[in-house]
């Protein structure tokens, strides 16, 4: 879990250095196309709109990669804080010299029903099958 929380401070600095540099892709595109426009003698594949399309190009590849890692991250952390819970229960049970009580446990939704009838034998209140 530390690992994920060292992480993410990182992680929100290049998507914070990302956005600020949209609105720079923005801008280059935006003056890019009125320098064409306003150039008749301008052809369709001048160099600078070979270099506004690469642009284009690595910009769309480092969104989408960013979305990519993202998504990972989002589900190895639901993961791990679902395995937090789980581990959190045992510990309660193992400690405990009475039956696992899930009415006096209080649990993240997250922990699916399963793990929780496996690990206590019993459903969560309110979920009986």
């Amino acid at each position: 879990m530390s690992y994920f929380t060292a992480r993410l401070p990182q992680f929100q600095m290049v998507q914070d250095d990302l956005d600020n540099q949209e609105a720079v892709v923005k801008a280059l595109n935006s003056s890019i196309t009125d320098i064409t426009q306003n150039e008749t003698s301008t052809p369709k594949h001048s160099p600078l709109l070979e270099k506004q399309e690469e642009m284009n190009e690595l910009w769309r590849s480092v969104t989408s990669s960013l979305k990519d890692k993202r998504n990972k991250m989002q589900e190895k952390l639901t993961s791990v804080s679902t395995m937090a819970a789980v581990l959190s229960l045992v510990s309660v049970r193992l400690s405990s010299s009475i039956p696992c009580d899930l009415v006096s446990v209080r649990l993240s939704s997250s922990i699916p029903c399963d793990l929780v009838v496996r690990v206590c034998g019993t459903q969560r209140p309110g979920l009986e099958s």
